[in-house]
């Protein structure tokens, strides 16, 4: 998640417990924590993100948009994921 007030967090928590309630297996880390993520492993992400002043990410999101838009890496980085992105 990526959250400037705490209302992406929030979401995504509920979000987390409804899938754990239901047995499926899950992690929720904010954006910023994308380092301890293992992309190769991920295979159904749900980012839940905020946005502040003209539809910009929050500050604990930046550096998870700043990475994944390097241009180093190969073009199939994220070709594993299914992913969802729901945006407040």
């Amino acid at each position: 998640h990526g959250s400037q007030t705490g209302n992406a967090e929030a979401i995504a928590g509920r979000i987390h417990k409804e899938i754990r309630e239901k047995g499926g297996e899950a992690s929720l880390l904010p954006m910023k924590e994308y380092e301890k993520m293992d992309v190769s492993l991920q295979r159904l992400v749900i980012a839940v993100v905020s946005t502040t002043g003209q539809g910009d990410p929050p500050e604990s999101a930046g550096k998870f948009f700043r990475w994944v838009k390097t241009r180093s890496h190969p073009k199939t980085l994220l070709s594993s994921w299914t992913f969802a992105v729901l945006a407040l």
